[in-house]
């Protein structure tokens, strides 16, 4: 980890340290190891507790993996969560998003993949620019809120036998991408609750 310029920046490598996001200036940059450049990946091991909105940039061919837990602050409100990066990159939420206290909203933009391995809560709306593929089982949802779940790209599995729950209080569901295609297809899609469900595509499950 460094800042230079002011700037902070997290390089390749395997940090297990927990943490807690009081304030913001600027977008944390995910960037290869100058020192290992074959380190491209940064793995978050520890749980990271958001008491302000973050935002986290990806550098190149980079892949930002959240291992644990992300929180938002239970004395804090409406804490978002946005990942930008390029076509090369990736981001992976391996462990619980929103389990405990659910974040304001999520965002991913249109570059890369979103790789998701866990449930995904948020009391505001969720925002997949890029493609999702799913790693496992999970509940991608925005608890008692009234936000909604935007997929802008496609929506696959990255494995076989993969359960997917879409589900919102008072929200709206759109996808714009094919959802369940590719080498390995959804093994099932349920939708719990959603105000209104939009497919633009092919939607299939095996």
């Amino acid at each position: 980890i460094a800042s230079p310029g002011g700037s902070i920046f997290i390089y390749g490598g395997d940090y297990s340290t927990p943490i807690t996001i009081d304030k913001f200036l600027a977008p944390i940059r995910i960037a290869v190891n100058p020192s290992t450049p074959t380190q491209t990946a940064v793995a978050l091991g520890g749980a990271w507790t958001l008491s302000e909105s973050a935002t986290f940039s990806l550098l190149g061919a980079t892949t930002l993996r959240f291992s644990s837990t992300i929180d938002a602050d239970v004395d804090a409100s409406a804490e978002s969560l946005t990942i930008n990066g390029g076509a090369a990159s990736a981001v992976e939420f391996r462990g619980a998003v929103g389990g405990t206290q659910p974040l304001g909203a999520l965002t991913t933009d249109a570059g890369g993949a979103t790789r998701i391995g866990a449930n995904i809560t948020t009391d505001g709306t969720q925002s997949y620019g890029d493609d999702v593929a799913m790693l496992a089982d999970a509940t991608l949802g925005t608890g008692v809120g009234s936000g909604d779940l935007q997929f802008h790209g496609s929506v696959s599995a990255a494995t076989s036998g993969v359960d997917l729950t879409w589900s919102t209080s008072d929200g709206d569901i759109a996808a714009t991408g094919a959802v369940g295609g590719g080498a390995n297809a959804l093994q099932s899609l349920t939708v719990t609750s959603a105000r209104n469900v939009t497919t633009s595509s092919t939607l299939s499950v095996a």
